[in-house]
């Protein structure tokens, strides 16, 4: 039987850029990550593990609002999300009559982004303080479990999100930082298979 060759290489600091990751449910456009002391294969699944890691992830506005579709429970429905400048405006419909939420990204627990609400309304009126607590939890309960990055990479903490209009940036730190990606073909995202 012959061995199979694995590339891998050893870098005091690595500088490693992917396009079009899919980590579960969340499609990422561009991940970024900078690593201390790092080792890595490049055969499949590519991994990297490092003394340290900081990662930035950048979300899109059309992968938020694939995100959030998901939250239609109770009298909440048709959501959709519009990123701006360091607010995130969601719409959609309370029962039968349109809503909209206003409301700035926060890191939860240092592990999950959640969301702070600063106003909503339905129709034009103020949203009625029981509506509008009810609304902010189902979108955070939502947001809350898909961005745990604690499931993925354990060690890795929230630093940072910064919301531009159309994307959000997420940046985290790990140490040690043991992360693994999968390719699943050329036209597809390759996706975070486990991280440590």
């Amino acid at each position: 039987m012959g061995s199979q060759r694995r590339a891998s290489a050893v870098a005091k600091n690595l500088t490693l850029v992917v396009q079009s990751l899919q980590i579960g449910q969340i499609s990422l456009e561009k991940v970024t990550i900078t690593a201390r002391d790092a080792s890595w294969r490049a055969d499949p699944p590519l991994a990297l593990e490092a003394s340290a890691a900081s990662l930035e992830a950048v979300l899109v506005e059309s992968a938020l609002c694939h995100l959030v579709a998901g939250v239609q429970a109770g009298p909440v429905t048709h959501l959709q999300a519009q990123l701006l400048r360091g607010r995130i405006r969601f719409t959609g419909r309370y029962g039968p009559v349109p809503f909209e939420l206003l409301a700035e990204p926060a890191i939860a627990l240092g592990t999950r982004i959640a969301l702070k609400v600063l106003q909503g309304n339905v129709v034009g009126l103020p949203l009625p303080g029981f509506g509008l607590d009810q609304v902010a939890a189902l979108i955070n309960s939502r947001l809350s479990q898909l961005t745990d990055v604690g499931r993925i990479i354990p060690q890795a903490q929230i630093t940072g999100v910064k919301v531009d209009p159309g994307r959000m940036t997420i940046t985290l730190e790990a140490s040690p930082a043991m992360i693994e990606l999968q390719g699943r073909g050329k036209s597809e995202a390759p996706t975070l298979l486990s991280g440590t």
